[in-house]
């Protein structure tokens, strides 16, 4: 099941990706002159989520719509940074896809993952918030991309919070769009992202029937049960916060 060397550095960057006494103090070692989204305590909003849960539009999106700036931690895809905002209890929005679709996008975005690592990941992360779940806010991929305002009116009344709730337009979703690059549909396999050649669609056929294959059933199984627990909290979330 270990494809390459970076499979098998899989549990290494899971203990550091939970960790927020080892993650940070890396995350300032490896990038000590560069800005990144790392939680601080004066970050107003983290919104972090598995690799391709519509993590670029969450951001974008909540970023549009406030009449001032905001500062927000996100795109490091690590647990610590849910851990530690629940710590200092930061208003937290965590990201929602299915497993096979997320996996699956994050090996088109990044061909060095595999398999075996974009589940494990997903295992991993999810699995490492899961006692947080009373603390942060979960928004599944569908709804922040189709109705993300009901997201944010979630947090203003879980956090007590005032952001300004982003405007479901056409409008204000092409400017989103615009921003990403033109990509108007990010799942796996995409009928509007363009197909590069033949080559690159023989290699997506093939990574959905391996996904699919007795291979990886039991950690896609693991994967799915995680996903359903966390999707049922979000249902719980909509009646209680709405």
């Amino acid at each position: 099941m270990l494809n390459s060397w970076i499979d098998i550095t899989v549990p290494v960057r899971t203990l550091v990706r939970q960790n927020p006494a080892i993650f940070y103090p890396l995350c300032r070692a490896y990038f000590p002159n560069q800005k990144i989204n790392i939680v601080q305590e004066d970050t107003q909003i983290v919104i972090e989520g598995f690799p391709r849960s519509a993590n670029t539009f969450a951001v974008i999106a909540f970023f549009q719509s406030q009449p001032e700036p905001v500062k927000m931690a996100h795109h490091l895809h690590a647990a610590a940074q849910i851990i530690r905002a629940v710590k200092w209890k930061i208003p937290t929005l965590v990201l929602l896809r299915n497993p096979k679709d997320a996996a699956l996008s994050s090996i088109s975005a990044f061909p060095q993952y595999s398999i075996y690592r974009s589940l494990s990941y997903y295992i991993s992360f999810y699995s490492a918030i899961y006692d947080y779940q009373d603390s942060y806010i979960i928004g599944e991929f569908e709804e922040v991309t189709q109705n993300y305002d009901q997201i944010i009116k979630r947090i203003n009344t879980k956090f007590n919070t005032n952001f300004a709730v982003w405007e479901n337009t056409p409008a204000n979703k092409q400017k989103v769009y615009d921003i990403m690059g033109g990509q108007l549909n990010t799942s796996f396999p995409s009928k509007i992202l363009k197909i590069k050649n033949n080559a690159e669609e023989e290699r997506r056929r093939k990574l959905i029937e391996e996904i699919q294959s007795n291979k990886y059933a039991a950690m896609l199984e693991e994967a799915n049960q995680i996903y359903q627990i966390f999707k049922q909290t979000a249902l719980t979330q909509k009646l209680i916060h709405t």
